[in-house]
């Protein structure tokens, strides 16, 4: 976050200040718990305990204030603590430390607005453009999605589907477009071997993927659909569509799974097959226009103002399409 916006989240916070130090600083406190670890929202963290420290330069402000900064710095090395035993497979444990944690923080319902976290900038753009709802969004740090998203593994690890299902839920409330919870509540459903399921929640996805490797997973989970249904060459193909994105030992596992059904045929399929196989299907073929139109008109209208906001634009639009004359617009930009 560059000064401006720095400026912006102190200004706001001062807006609920009343001159009561116990007041205040709980106001500080409670914003600043919301803040993760990233090298920005540290930055943040700085700026804002500065500010404390000013606001109220008494010994027993700045004393808060040391020991708001000492609060945070203990919170994320417990979170670093749960990420390790989970690393270990020490699931049980963390997951009672996830438990324990996210008990009060589960996120606030509100009816005149809505507070919603994005993991990307490009997200949120995403969001906004297809937006029908005309409340206001309050926007608040990925903190709670992030612990929802890493406690949801862990309970998947644990065969608490439910749980993990409840868990990604929440994710999504912060964070309508993030792709990664859509697969994952696909895993979930092929579990439970509801492939219409998994095939809603593709056709809900596909226009929010922005990566490429998004694109090949969509693909290996169409597969995996089709051949669950018996289409084995619509199975075939789509694993084939899914190389052209991403090399992935789990598409080599799949055709060689494929390759045990007799009479499957195994050929690459020409791009007019392909497109003859999925007619009739939710399946779509490439990315998502709308996603691609916006990055490449971000990367149009930023390229003099925001040179940053143009390279991430053109770098999605050349990702997810690998069109050489985007590469044009990235050496422009400075990007090799």
């Amino acid at each position: 976050m560059d000064a401006a916006g720095i400026r912006k989240v102190i200004e706001s916070l001062k807006a609920q200040f009343n001159q009561d130090k116990e007041h205040d600083m709980k106001i500080v406190r409670e914003y600043c718990e919301t803040l993760t670890d990233s090298s920005q929202d540290q930055a943040i963290l700085a700026a804002v305990a500065r500010f404390a420290a000013h606001e109220y330069p008494d010994a027993e402000a700045n004393q808060r204030a040391e020991k708001l900064g000492l609060a945070i710095s203990e919170f994320h090395e417990r979170i670093d603590e749960l990420q390790k035993m989970a690393a270990e497979r020490r699931f049980e444990e963390a997951a009672a430390g996830y438990a324990e944690i996210l008990g009060e923080m589960d996120p606030v319902e509100l009816d005149d607005r809505r507070l919603m976290s994005f993991n990307q900038p490009f997200e949120e753009l995403l969001f906004r453009m297809r937006d029908k709802d005309g409340r206001p969004i309050v926007r608040i740090s990925n903190l709670a999605e992030i612990l929802y998203y890493q406690y949801a593994s862990i309970l998947f690890e644990l065969r608490r589907y439910a749980d993990a299902r409840e868990q990604l839920e929440k994710c999504l409330k912060l964070d309508p477009v993030d792709m990664r919870v859509y697969f994952e509540l696909a895993e979930l459903a092929k579990l439970d071997q509801n492939f219409e399921l998994v095939s809603e929640l593709m056709a809900k996805v596909h226009p929010l993927i922005f990566t490429r490797r998004g694109l090949a997973r969509y693909y290996r989970t169409q597969a995996f659909i089709e051949n669950m249904r018996g289409n084995f060459r619509l199975a075939v193909a789509m694993v084939y569509v899914s190389l052209d994105y991403e090399e992935s030992p789990v598409a080599r596992a799949q055709l060689n799974a494929l390759a045990k059904i007799k009479g499957t045929d195994l050929s690459r399929p020409k791009v007019e097959e392909v497109q003859a196989l999925v007619q009739g299907t939710n399946i779509v073929l490439g990315p998502d226009q709308d996603v691609y139109g916006l990055a490449i008109a971000i990367g149009g209208r930023a390229r003099v103002q925001n040179p940053g906001l143009a390279r991430m634009a053109f770098a999605i639009a050349y990702d997810i399409t690998h069109y050489k004359p985007l590469l044009r617009e990235l050496a422009a930009l400075g990007v090799k």
